[in-house]
């Protein structure tokens, strides 16, 4: 089955090697207009050729000799021609085969001329007997070619916030009371007082300041540029304020394992009491995660789990972390299937993600749309024996606003036998294919399957 073309070729002055004309031991008969063409139908095929494979047949073109619907035959091309004697009505004619030479000589009634210069090739034969007929053989061979936020607490108790003169503080203690002195009668200083207010308060507990995790540095209260790891005395109640997050004795050597994570508002409480420059670990405290510490949709905090990488979803944190997690999907790490897809995961054009069919999934890269100009996005033309149809891409119909006619490949299908035919096609602009085709074509002949590959 031949490859239809159904607009002109153009080898733009290539070479054409090795090209076999079409043979037939008959002319061909598939011209549409079929025995009964009109003149216009006939002239639209001039210069169809074949070979005819007959004992003296050879290489004929489709020719026309009058002006009538009847003048019109395959001729044989530097081959065998036929000459006449009396007219194209008349019976006396003879054939002269390819490769005979034929002597035009004067004679009885009859002269003959050759042409000079361009016109060196053409040959004239005049009768002088009534009626007069002029007999002129001419040739030619003719062609043409185309182309993270982080927050500090404050201290509890402001003194800013009272009245000097009401307030009062010292470091006196019990001094001189004798080991077993008893007694309503024994007076408290002012420091024995505050220190015994803070125990009944606190429930043993002494708020010391705050201190930096990652480092360890004491930033306020009686400690305050001493560091928490290395060089204070611990008592047991002592309790610190976190400040700036970090893993808790991460600077010890070597560090507790696994570490422990503090962020801003976390306490720890002296739980072993250490001298100063004694050895400490992690293990002389025990950790108070602060309520802040609690995830919500837009704070950071702890409810987050451990690093993972199962079933293609891979969990992954900061170091140091700061409770913000990275998740992934790692496809090679989803189990394949051979299945056609039902569903696809992606992000719609309002960048949500959703699910999607698999013919909402490539209802924009591919479509079967008929050549119809009955749809908005087809306009149809007819001009000079040529049929143009124009596909708008950016139709919604087609490709919608994704549509560009730069990013958009063409196969144009017969209608009836599904077979894949060629047109010229040419883009006009960057939405529109021109689909243009030699002759007059209706509306559903052609199909053509479009894929934008933008």
């Amino acid at each position: 089955m031949a490859i239809n073309f159904l607009n002109n070729i153009s080898l733009n002055y290539a070479e054409l090697q090795n090209p076999r004309i079409w043979p037939l031991s008959t002319n061909p008969t598939n011209f549409p207009f079929g025995e009964s063409g009109t003149v216009a139908e006939k002239q639209a095929y001039l210069g169809t050729t074949y070979f005819n494979t007959a004992i003296g047949g050879g290489l004929k073109i489709w020719t026309q000799t009058g002006s009538s619907s009847s003048d019109f035959s395959f001729s044989n091309v530097g081959g065998s021609f036929t000459l006449r004697a009396d007219g194209p009505s008349g019976a006396n004619s003879f054939v002269v085969a390819a490769g005979t030479t034929v002597d035009l000589l004067g004679g009885t009634n009859i002269t003959t001329s050759r042409g000079a210069g361009a016109a060196s090739n053409q040959f004239t034969i005049t009768t002088t007997a009534t009626p007069d007929q002029t007999v002129t053989l001419s040739g030619a061979v003719t062609g043409t070619g185309t182309t993270a936020i982080v927050t500090t607490l404050q201290q509890v108790v402001d003194t800013s916030k009272f009245v000097a003169s009401a307030l009062t503080k010292s470091d006196e203690d019990f001094s001189n009371q004798g080991s077993g002195a008893t007694g309503d009668s024994q007076v408290p200083t002012t420091k024995s007082v505050y220190n015994y207010v803070n125990l009944v308060a606190t429930g043993n507990l002494k708020f010391m300041g705050g201190f930096n995790a990652a480092t360890g540095a004491i930033t306020s209260g009686p400690n305050s540029g001493g560091n928490i790891t290395e060089d204070i005395a611990i008592a047991i109640g002592d309790y610190y304020v976190v400040t700036v997050l970090g893993n808790f004795y991460a600077t010890l050597s070597p560090a507790p394992s696994p570490a422990i994570p503090l962020t801003p508002g976390d306490n720890v409480i002296g739980t072993t009491a250490r001298t100063a420059g004694a050895t400490l670990s992690a293990s002389d405290w025990s950790v108070v995660q602060a309520d802040r510490d609690v995830a919500t949709a837009t704070t950071i905090g702890a409810g987050n789990t451990e690093s993972s990488s199962t079933s293609g979803i891979d969990v992954a944190y900061t170091s140091p972390s700061d409770g913000t997690a990275t998740l992934s999907l790692d496809v090679d790490e989803i189990t394949a299937s051979t299945e056609k897809p039902v569903k696809v995961l992606g992000t719609d054009s309002s960048g949500n993600t959703r699910t999607f069919t698999d013919a909402e999934f490539f209802q924009h890269r591919f479509k079967n749309v008929s050549l119809d100009s009955t749809s908005a996005a087809i306009t149809r033309s007819f001009a000079g024996g040529i049929t143009t149809f124009v596909v708008d891409v950016s139709n919604a119909v087609i490709f919608g606003t994704v549509g560009s006619a730069l990013n958009t490949t063409v196969e144009i299908l017969d209608h009836n036998d599904g077979a894949t035919v060629y047109a010229e096609i040419t883009r006009s602009d960057a939405t529109e294919l021109n689909i243009a085709f030699l002759g007059n074509k209706a509306d559903t002949d052609y199909d053509v399957l479009l894929t934008n590959v933008g």
